[in-house]
């Protein structure tokens, strides 16, 4: 393979270029640089990535530093020289990364290394003896807290000390797995998700959900999921339980998209939802390789006052929404609207309830946005339903 020439094509912000010796790479903000092949960072050599610049190698890294020896005479001293790699963005690497000698790596608080291979092997060498100095031409630097790597991947010693923490050099790296989705920033596994669909990395952030939703729409339940990525996924399945331990089956075996970039949209209905006052729904995304991802939602259902409430209405609301009612004498009903973003609970005052039961509500002093409508009678909840406000 030829690994001397240099192939770059500037289109749409992204820069490709074929396997690189790289006499020096500098990757601005906005700009994503894409090395199809490996790339070798030799003496002289340097590596830049501006915040908002984004690296990906299509490969391996080798990283050939400087060899300085301590001379023999004068005053002792040890002042090796290296070659610099200064991430203040994000590189992504597919394969492995090999670093020699004297190399200087440093992250800035918000930048990002992922390693998706299976070895990051450091190497150093001894640079000798004069007096009492000694030194050893080995990789330095101020490695970051926000490194990434493949389930699979080995650090040999030297390695571990730089990033993982064990030399003092405070780096930590967390590694890619189902356990650890949640610790791996979003625009991180975009990245993966983006340019390495199929490595073993990606396999484990098989969806990126968006929301998960359980309503009551007068005597059903509707369960309703938005994914905005899906990678490998076979099925959902979605089930019940009145204790969050015993979940029984609704409905399993829902195609799933397999691969996709796009937001979908999916939905269930539940029409035996009133066996018990609070139930736990359980939805599932099970992977074509067999693995599996659960998130549960905690819904209060109906009791014995529950079916008091027959509709609301207009969904999206601008200046008034209406609760149709099936009151009994002596019933009362308290309303409360709780703000979904923020958790802020308003009470709803200055209500009219007509002869006909419909309660109307002004709510045009309230800022656009989701809440939820908690309807109790006589003291004990009887309904929720999400509800839009939008002027």
């Amino acid at each position: 393979m030829n690994t001397t020439k240099i192939y770059i094509l500037l289109f749409f912000g992204f820069l490709f270029s074929s396997n690189l010796f790289a006499t020096s790479l500098h990757i601005r903000r906005g700009e994503t640089k894409i090395i199809n092949g490996d790339l070798t960072v030799n003496r002289g050599e340097s590596i830049t990535v501006d915040p908002g610049g984004v690296l990906i190698v299509k490969g391996s890294v080798k990283l050939n530093g400087y060899v300085t020896t301590i001379a023999r005479h004068g005053p002792p001293s040890f002042n090796p020289r290296y070659i610099y790699i200064r991430n203040n963005g994000d590189i992504v690497v597919e394969k492995n990364v090999a670093i020699n000698n004297a190399v200087n790596y440093t992250a800035g608080l918000h930048a990002s290394l992922s390693i998706l291979g299976e070895r990051v092997n450091a190497a150093g060498t001894y640079a000798g003896r004069h007096g009492h100095v000694t030194g050893t031409n080995k990789i330095e630097g101020h490695p970051g807290t926000h490194n990434y790597v493949g389930p699979n991947l080995h650090m040999n010693g030297m390695a571990q000390e730089f990033f993982g923490g064990g030399g003092g050099y405070g780096g930590h790296t967390t590694a890619m797995t189902k356990n650890n989705i949640d610790q791996i920033p979003s625009h991180v596994k975009d990245l993966i998700l983006q340019h390495f669909p199929n490595s073993l990395a990606a396999t484990n952030l098989p969806i990126e959900l968006s929301s998960f939703n359980v309503v009551i729409d007068g005597n059903a339940v509707i369960a309703s999921w938005v994914t905005a990525q899906e990678i490998n996924t076979k099925s959902f399945t979605v089930e019940k339980s009145a204790d969050g331990r015993n979940f029984e089956v609704i409905e399993e075996n829902i195609e799933a998209a397999g691969n996709s970039e796009e937001e979908l949209e999916y939905e269930i209905t539940d029409m035996g939802h009133n066996t018990s006052a609070t139930v736990y729904y359980r939805l599932t995304e099970y992977d074509l390789d067999g693995k599996s991802e659960s998130w549960i939602k905690e819904v209060h259902l109906k009791n014995e006052a529950s079916s008091h409430v027959i509709s609301v209405y207009p969904d999206p609301a601008d200046s008034n929404f209406n609760v149709v009612l099936n009151l009994i004498q002596g019933d009362k009903a308290t309303y409360e609207l709780v703000q979904a973003e923020s958790g802020k609970m308003i009470s709803l005052e200055n209500k009219e309830e007509f002869d006909n039961g419909k309660a109307e509500f002004n709510v045009s002093h309230l800022n656009e946005g989701i809440y939820v409508l908690l309807v109790k009678i006589n003291g004990k909840p009887a309904y929720n339903k999400e509800l839009i406000i939008k002027h």
